[in-house]
């Protein structure tokens, strides 16, 4: 794990959640972004009213993947 969290210092977001929240769309191209990349790093804009590190569960769980790192408004997701 700290081997992603190293990666992840260096990622760009690849996908960006606004204020409709996290939608399916956003889900499929997290989901894509896994297969291709296996970290992925998500940037909350600040018209999200959701609490990142329950957003980052949410993403977990919908996207089967593992939490590397919640830091402010970015995300970090890992392929299992």
């Amino acid at each position: 794990m700290n081997e992603q969290k190293k990666n992840a210092k260096t990622l760009l977001p690849s996908v960006t959640i606004g204020k409709n929240g996290l939608t399916e769309n956003q889900v499929n191209e997290i989901t894509i972004n896994l297969k291709i990349k296996k970290l992925v790093k998500i940037k909350l804009l600040p018209s999200v009213d959701a609490d990142p590190k329950v957003l980052s569960e949410e993403i977990a769980q919908k996207t089967k993947s593992k939490i590397v790192s919640v830091v402010g408004r970015s995300i970090v997701v890992w392929k299992r």
